[in-house]
């Protein structure tokens, strides 16, 4: 049976008064306050919000035990950090500042916690506040660096990376992976007829139909003009051309409002599978040369990238 204690309780960390820091539970008040001050201390010396967790759970291991804790924050990429082993007894915390929310951790082990320990971590989380503040803050600023501002979808330069991840972890595990590339049927004749806010708009749209169609753990790029590519991880070619022609007909369907006009386009896309000597540029490249094969055939169609290129 799952036990949680004190569900969803709101922390809000900046009111570090209204938490009493330690208890009688820890053998000396001098053990208590050195665990503090180190904490403090190593909690100010990383802005990578996993490194700055990691600290936090193993100086709180000194004085409560617990096997393992999950940091969850629902922003552009719904980030998740998970520490340790997850056990059937919790106690979960959401954390704030005064004016946003910061997230939620939750704490868990093979028994119960009882409250002499929840308020020695709620003491503990004092000393979280300012370091998980301005952890969150930079890594906003990081993400925001790697976004199109048109399209809000991620820029090359976070495509160059992460392509080069995926590529390495689908050979490391020998599992599948798949990239599409996405391109607008007649964009240049969308902007010479209706002007180039209106194709903003399309290229916006469009965006927001990939993700639409898409799934929440594929990655949208905008790779350049009218251009995208989506990254399809644990996805096989046949599922990813599945995933493909729902993006298709989702755009062909949809009229795009640009002032007194709804315009309609269509999208032409190439698929291509990543193989176990495949570096990035190959499996780009195959992806590419589908989707100028889709080009030619006719537009608004999907082609194979294994059907070009060596098998």
């Amino acid at each position: 049976m799952v036990t949680t204690v004190q569900p969803r309780q709101r922390v809000s960390l900046k009111d570090a008064k209204s938490f009493s820091a330690f208890t009688n539970l820890v053998k000396t008040q001098e053990r208590q306050k050195e665990v503090r001050q180190r904490l403090t201390a190593q909690l100010q010396t990383t802005l990578d919000v996993e490194k700055l967790l990691t600290i936090f759970y193993k100086e709180v291991q000194q004085v409560v035990q617990v096997g393992g804790i999950v940091y969850q924050i629902s922003d552009q990429d719904n980030l998740t950090v998970s520490l340790g082993q997850q056990h059937t007894h919790r106690c979960t915390y959401q954390l704030s500042s005064e004016t946003e929310a910061m997230g939620e951790i939750t704490l868990s082990r093979s028994k119960r916690f009882i409250e002499e320990e929840l308020t020695i971590l709620e003491g503990l989380f004092s000393t979280l506040y300012f370091p998980l503040k301005n952890s969150l803050a930079y890594r906003a600023a990081i993400m925001a660096a790697r976004k199109d501002p048109l399209t809000n979808t991620w820029n090359r330069a976070a495509m160059d990376e992460t392509l080069a991840r995926e590529v390495e972890l689908s050979k490391r595990h020998n599992q599948p992976m798949s990239i599409l590339m996405l391109d607008i049927d007649h964009f240049k004749a969308v902007n010479d007829r209706y002007g180039h806010s209106a194709g903003d708009i399309i290229l916006q749209e469009t965006a927001k139909i990939i993700n639409h169609a898409s799934r929440q753990t594929d990655l949208l790029f905008r790779y350049g003009g009218e251009e995208f590519l989506l990254v399809l991880n644990k996805t096989d070619h046949n599922g990813a051309t599945i995933i493909a022609e729902r993006i298709r007909q989702a755009l062909e369907a949809h009229a795009v409002k640009c002032g007194e006009s709804e315009i309609t386009v269509t999208s032409s896309i190439g698929v291509a599978s990543c193989r176990s000597t495949d570096s990035t540029e190959d499996l780009v490249g195959r992806a590419d040369k589908a989707l100028y094969q889709a080009k030619i055939a006719g537009r608004n169609q999907t082609q194979s990238g294994e059907l070009t290129g060596n098998s």
